[in-house]
C-alpha cells in the first residue's frame, strides 16, 4: 500500500520486507540495536509503539542518526529529517494492512516484526553509510594534505 506521491518511502518499504525475514536481527544491525537499546525487546517495543501509535497514515522508520539506531515515525508521505538515514520502514497507511488485518494495525506490525523485517537490507544500508563515510574521510584527508 504505497501512495503514488511517495516513491522513496515505498521503495524502501519493499526492500524492508523479506518472505523469510523478521525475528531477531543479526549482523551489524543487531550489534547497534544492542548498543543503543540494550536488547532487542526495547527496540521492538519502540518500533511497535511508533507504528501502532502513528495517527492516521504514515511510516515507522528505523534510522541511523549520528551513528546511532533510532526509531521515528512520520505522517503521510513525510520522510525522516535530513541527517537520519533510513534503514527499514513499516508502512502504516491503512491500505497496507486492511485486507488482512482490518482495524488491527498492531497485529500487522507484529507480523512484520516477527516474519518480514529484512535485517539484511538494514545491514546493507549500514555498510553503504560506512563506505560513504570512509570515502568522505579519505577525500577530506587528501584535501588536507593538498593531494587532489
Amino acid at each position: 500500500g504505497v501512495p503514488a506521491n511517495d516513491p522513496f518511502g515505498g521503495s524502501i518499504y519493499w526492500r524492508s520486507l523479506h518472505p523469510r525475514g523478521g525475528g531477531l536481527p543479526h549482523g551489524t544491525i543487531a550489534e547497534l540495536i544492542e548498543r543503543d537499546f540494550g536488547t532487542y525487546e526495547p527496540f521492538a517495543e519502540s518500533l511497535r509503539q511508533a507504528a501502532a501509535g502513528q495517527f492516521g497514515s504514515g511510516w515507522a522508520w528505523v534510522v541511523l542518526h549520528g551513528g546511532r539506531v533510532k526509531v521515528t515515525a512520520t505522517s503521510n508521505a513525510d520522510l525522516p529529517p535530513d541527517g537520519q538515514i533510513p534503514l527499514l520502514v513499516i508502512d502504516v497507511w491503512e491500505h497496507a494492512y486492511y485486507l488482512d488485518y482490518q482495524q488491527r494495525r498492531a497485529g500487522y506490525v507484529a507480523a512484520v516484526l516477527g516474519n518480514l523485517l529484512n535485517w539484511e537490507h538494514a545491514n546493507e544500508q549500514i555498510e553503504n553509510v560506512d563506505a560513504q563515510a570512509q570515502s568522505a574521510a579519505a577525500a577530506q584527508l587528501s584535501v588536507a594534505r593538498g593531494v587532489f
